[in-house]
């Protein structure tokens, strides 16, 4: 069988697709006369990106995700320009500072229990925007493996 396809590879017959979506982090850390920096790479399978635009004051926006088991995320990033609230799934509160974004990535030794200790299946939130005069725009980046 490996012969037969390695031989219609090698016509053109058969293609192989090696599926992958990558997320780059670059991390930066600097004082006076010293600075660090890492750049990390993740891969997985599955993502949902979601950009939303949230009006001044408005409280318990729904948001549906696709459906995310939290083990099986490999990066997270939530940020938004004003101040919000998020409650996953009606239960994990996470609270987002303006310009100040949440990231998180199975390689950082935090577990994701530390975001969400209750949730073990993300399926969507309700977010609101704190701040009673000016819209918010929230971003979320989840890469996940979708087939784990």
């Amino acid at each position: 069988m490996l012969e037969l396809m390695l031989c219609l590879l090698s016509l053109g017959f058969l293609e192989i697709a090696l599926v992958g979506i990558t997320h780059v982090l670059s991390l930066s850390w600097t004082r006076s006369g010293e600075s660090l920096s890492q750049i990390l790479t993740l891969t997985a399978d599955g993502e949902d990106n979601r950009d939303v635009s949230l009006p001044a004051g408005v409280a318990g926006h729904v948001i549906t995700l696709t459906e995310i088991d939290v083990t099986t995320i490999v990066s997270l990033w939530i940020s938004a320009d004003q101040d919000v609230t998020l409650i996953f799934n009606a239960t994990d509160t996470v609270e987002i500072t303006a310009d100040n974004p949440l990231q998180w990535n199975s390689g950082n030794g935090l577990p994701i229990t530390a975001i969400f200790p209750t949730v073990a299946v993300i399926t969507g939130l309700e977010a609101t925007n704190n701040n009673a005069t000016t819209a918010a725009t929230l971003k979320m980046r989840f890469l996940f493996d979708s087939t784990p």
